[in-house]
C-alpha cells in the first residue's frame, strides 16, 4: 500500500492506467514517463542524503 492517498495524492500507476485507457496510445511510453517522474525525486533525495551524511562525518559512499 502506498502512503500517497493519505496525503491526497493519487497513486502514479493508477493515474498512468487512466491515461492509457483514455488515450489508447502505446502503454510503454506512458508507464515509462510516469516511472521517470517517480524515480527523479527519489534519486535527488538519495543524493541529498548522501551529501548530508558526508557533511555530518558519516561514512563515505
Amino acid at each position: 500500500m502506498s502512503p500517497a492517498p493519505v496525503i491526497g495524492v493519487r497513486d502514479p500507476s493508477f493515474v498512468a492506467a487512466r491515461v492509457n485507457n483514455r488515450t489508447m496510445v502505446d502503454p510503454v511510453e506512458i508507464f515509462l514517463s510516469v516511472g521517470a517522474v517517480c524515480v527523479a525525486p527519489c534519486l535527488a533525495l538519495d543524493r541529498l542524503a548522501i551529501a548530508a551524511g558526508r557533511g555530518f562525518g558519516g561514512p563515505p559512499g
